[in-house]
């Protein structure tokens, strides 16, 4: 964005050959392109000051906003329930001695037999 004014914006916008400047009445949909954001590294120097910086906090009063909009009661969404999957695990050993061929071929099957549909 080059520039935002009332009403408008000003963008660059790339294409094929270079780049174009383009001004457009608000409000407007912007896309981008993921090399907009590169990480840079950081210094020590700023990955301390930035440890250091205190996160503000800021309620619903400081933005100006009712009460009733906010949090549980202002949510557009209701959580009905919450619920973890089970985890379990099995282990099969399979014995084969030194025959890689016949290893092989028992693991491709037992591979096979675990995807297969139910």
């Amino acid at each position: 964005i080059l520039e935002l004014g009332e009403g408008y914006v000003v963008v660059r916008r790339a294409i094929e050959g270079g780049e174009q400047v383009v001004r457009a009445k608000l409000p407007a949909q912007l896309g981008v392109v993921k090399e907009l954001n590169r990480p840079r590294l950081t210094t020590l120097r700023r990955r301390q000051a930035a440890r250091e910086t205190p996160i503000p906090s800021l309620t619903a009063e400081d933005l100006g906003l009712p009460k009733e909009r906010c949090g549980l009661k202002g949510s557009p969404t209701q959580v009905v329930s919450i619920s973890y999957p089970e985890v379990t695990r099995s282990c099969e050993m399979i014995q084969v001695g030194t025959d890689v061929d016949r290893a092989v071929s028992v693991l491709a099957e037992a591979l096979l037999k675990e995807v297969a549909p139910r």
